[in-house]
C-alpha cells in the first residue's frame, strides 16, 4: 500500500534542535505525526552502530519535505552545537532548490533571537518567516506548521 493511499504523507520532516528542547520537540513531533507527516528525528531514527553524520546528512538530503530548525534561548546561547552542522547541510540543500521555495522553516520555542546565520547572498535565517510555538501561540503555530509542510507537497 502506498503512503498516499494509507493517508501518510510521503517523505519526512527533519527536526533540528538541541537536547535541552527535547520535551518541546516531542510535542511538535506528535502534532506532525497526527497529521500524517513522517518525522525524522535523531532519537527515533539513529540506530546504535550507525555513522550518525552520514545518517543525518542522508536524512536531510534524501526525501526530506521540510527542514524544521527549532530555536530557544537555551539553544542559541550555546557557542557550539551539532545543530549548526545540521544547518550547514540544510543551507546547502536549500541552495539546490528553486528560489522562494519553502523548505527550511525556523521555529521559536521562546522569545529568542534567531542566530545570525547566512543562508545565501544577502540573506540570513532571519530573512525567512519563522513560527512561534510558545505561550498562547502554540496551537495556532502548530496548525500553521502542519499546513506549511503539507503545502510544500502541492
Amino acid at each position: 500500500m502506498s503512503d498516499q493511499i494509507s493517508g501518510v504523507v510521503p517523505g519526512h520532516a527533519f527536526i533540528s534542535y538541541v537536547r535541552e528542547d527535547a520535551e518541546r520537540v516531542d510535542r511538535l513531533q506528535a502534532a506532525l505525526k497526527s497529521a500524517g507527516i513522517k518525522v525524522w528525528r535523531d532519537t527515533d531514527n539513529l540506530w546504535p552502530g550507525r555513522d550518525w553524520k552520514i545518517e543525518i546528512s542522508q536524512a536531510i538530503k534524501a526525501n526530506s519535505l521540510a527542514f524544521i530548525a527549532c530555536f530557544s534561548k537555551r539553544g542559541v546561547s550555546r557557542k557550539r552545537s551539532y545543530q549548526y552542522e545540521e544547518l550547514n547541510l540544510a543551507v546547502d540543500e536549500m541552495r539546490l532548490r528553486r528560489p522562494g521555495e519553502s523548505w527550511l522553516i525556523p521555529v521559536r520555542f521562546d522569545d529568542c533571537e534567531l542566530p545570525h546565520y547566512e543562508i545565501g547572498p544577502g540573506r540570513t535565517l532571519g530573512s525567512l518567516q519563522w513560527l512561534d510555538l510558545f505561550d498562547d501561540s502554540w496551537e495556532r503555530g502548530a496548525n500553521r506548521l502542519v499546513k506549511a509542510v503539507l503545502n510544500i507537497l502541492s
